[in-house]
């Protein structure tokens, strides 16, 4: 066990390294950049400047010109090229970052050791995809699980993006499955409570499971029911009072940017989504679903149900918060389920630990 989670540490660290060193540059790069120079400064002009400037400088030389919009000839290249050259546009999309308030933070704390906004922003998903990867670990030594095995499952491309990818995605999943070990690993409640009601000012949509997590502990007697309403109107007022403060265009306008096309101009654009383009959007994600790797991990799923008791309730709370996610939001994307493939790869490597076959192999 020693030797696999020396192993483990030694990977998951070249990992990070490697992560640090070759950052995936997108677009949303320049719209997290500045919502960071917006702490500081309301001018857009000068955000615009400084936010091009950073993350140009930091960017590699291949990608520039799809963050510029001079790679090709569409509709969103047309886009791009229009935050290009106009600051007023450009800061108008910062309403579809800056509801993410912790992770435009993290940033900034880590912009302030010096640190250059592209490279800061890299550390904000290297630092917590790292932090994960130690807690995966944590959690496969408590429950007795293989961390050999487990050493695979830091390569899965549905992990595997989360650390060299730009955006909220490992921050927040260092946060949950911190949560998660605290309240069904250790029964600490207050403090794996709290870590879940802090997720949500990383990614609103966690509302949801800190809901459904609520409501499961209050079932089972573990927090008192008016304790429940209290923390459970906490959770349902946190993305609303984010959306609000955040200067949020409102649930039709970030479902017409996700499903339908991108606005030239959001603060001047009057979004349209019907029954029907939903109805679109969750044919699409269901395609996209089924055409993945979801059945291989749900199978994974099923044999650590099974065979880990300890880990029923975390996946069926996970599973139940997914489907709940994506009836209300149909974008199926890998970022937005981490959670559900982490509890899978601890739960799938506990099982075949304690798989007769297995034991008496080693």
């Amino acid at each position: 066990m020693r030797a696999a989670i020396v192993v483990y540490l030694i990977l998951a660290t070249a990992l990070a390294v490697h992560n640090y060193l070759t950052p995936l540059a997108a677009g949303d790069l320049l719209d997290y950049a500045a919502c960071v120079l917006a702490i500081k400064t309301t001018d857009p002009v000068q955000i615009h400047e400084i936010a091009y400037r950073e993350i140009l400088q930091g960017a590699p030389p291949m990608v520039i010109p799809h963050m510029l919009g001079t790679d090709e000839d569409t509709p969103q290249a047309a886009v791009r090229r229009d935050r290009r050259t106009n600051p007023y546009h450009f800061v108008e999309y910062l309403p579809y970052f800056s509801i993410k308030p912790l992770y435009i933070e993290l940033i900034y704390d880590i912009s302030r050791f010096g640190v250059g906004l592209f490279r800061a922003i890299a550390l904000a998903s290297v630092i917590p995809a790292f932090g994960f990867a130690l807690v995966m670990c944590r959690w496969t030594v408590l429950t007795k699980g293989s961390v050999g095995l487990l050493c695979a499952f830091l390569f899965v491309p549905e992990l595997r993006v989360l650390g060299y990818g730009q955006g909220t995605d490992a921050f927040s999943l260092l946060v949950l499955l911190g949560a998660f070990l605290l309240i069904f690993g250790f029964d600490k409640i207050s403090p794996g409570v709290t870590l879940l009601l802090a997720s949500i000012w990383i990614r609103s949509d966690n509302s949801i499971l800190a809901l459904l997590v609520l409501a499961y502990l209050a079932f089972r007697g573990v927090i008192p029911l008016w304790m429940t309403g209290i923390l459970a109107a906490i959770a349902f007022a946190t993305p609303i009072a984010i959306s609000h403060y955040g200067g949020s265009y409102g649930w039709k306008a970030l479902y017409s940017h996700t499903f339908k096309y991108l606005e030239m101009a959001p603060g001047e654009f009057v979004p349209t989504f019907t029954v029907s383009d939903y109805l679109h959007a969750f044919r699409n994600g269901l395609r996209t679903m089924i055409d993945g790797s979801l059945t291989v991990y749900l199978v994974l799923g099923a044999i650590g149900f099974k065979m880990v008791p300890e880990m029923r309730v975390p996946l069926l709370l996970c599973v139940a918060a997914s489907a709940a996610h994506f009836v209300v939001f149909p974008n199926f994307e890998f970022r937005y389920y981490a959670l559900f493939y982490v509890l899978v790869a601890i739960s799938a490597c506990t099982a075949l630990s304690r798989a007769p076959w297995l034991r008496e192999a080693s």
